[in-house]
């Protein structure tokens, strides 16, 4: 991976700097009071260094001009997760029986904060998800959607700094078996922290009360206790309340090809 991408870099002028992370390729350059962004997407074998040269922006990039208050000569990137609730479908969907407990892990790609000193600049995010509707007409929500091996065991990875990895602990407190075939997990409520080059989202616990009913939340505000020597590295986009119930687990309607949908994702 770009090694302590989560940090402060130099940003000397106005030769482009280069960075990838995931399939995102961010260029930056200083000019006068203003601050230059360009980026693509482009699958990645492995993350580049920054400064190596090897990529340099393209002639017809569409550049993006912020200008500041004040000069500036670093720039910072934080991880953070989706605005938009993810809806999780697992590649290999299981049941759950009555009164039984499981602990799943899944992946999700964040997005990158850019900052100049305090002052928040732009979000980026790290791939390009598909939206999707979940729930129906009435109480349904935008949300984005992404597939996941949803795995009992953890496997940390690393090399794939744009992934955070997402405990959920799934309870089943009704009396009828739950089929986990698509979730709705709320990322707005999760902090990030870091472990050995590792991102790690803070822990949900969803307790299932049976078809056709809420499911009851509870998120936790430290690290997962599988993040080891971890430090914070970003707040939960939204206030994490003690009590708080929502759909969960739902029949899913994906209405992303109908254009009113699409002109609200814009």
């Amino acid at each position: 991976m770009a090694k302590d991408i989560w940090q402060t870099h130099p940003l000397p002028g106005e030769k482009p700097v280069f960075w990838q992370i995931g399939p995102l390729r961010l260029w930056a350059k200083r000019s006068h009071d203003e601050l230059w962004l360009t980026y693509d997407y482009q699958a990645a074998t492995e993350l580049s260094e920054t400064g190596d040269g090897k990529d340099a922006v393209a002639e017809d990039a569409a550049w993006q001009r912020w200008t500041l208050k004040s000069s500036f000569e670093e720039i910072a990137f934080q991880p953070v997760l989706p605005d938009k609730p993810v809806v999780v479908k697992p590649e290999h969907p299981f049941y759950l029986t009555s009164d039984v407990k499981t602990r799943i892990y899944v992946r999700v790609p964040v997005w990158v904060r850019v900052l100049l000193g305090k002052t928040e600049i732009v979000e980026i995010p790290t791939e390009v998800l598909s939206k999707t509707w979940f729930g129906s007409f009435v109480d349904g929500e935008l949300c984005y959607w992404i597939s996941s091996a949803a795995r009992k065991n953890v496997v940390k990875d690393p090399e794939k700094s744009h992934l955070a990895i997402c405990p959920i602990e799934i309870i089943n407190k009704s009396e009828e078996k739950l089929l986990v075939d698509k979730l709705c997990h709320r990322v707005r409520k999760l902090s990030l922290f870091e472990s050995m080059d590792q991102l790690w989202a803070s822990e949900a616990n969803v307790r299932f009360q049976g078809p056709g009913e809420i499911s009851e939340i509870k998120f936790a505000r430290k690290a997962p206790s599988e993040a080891d020597e971890s430090i914070s590295v970003s707040s939960a986009r939204d206030a994490v309340k003690r009590g708080f119930t929502a759909k969960t687990f739902d029949t899913l309607r994906d209405f992303a090809t109908l254009e009113f949908l699409n002109r609200q994702g814009d």
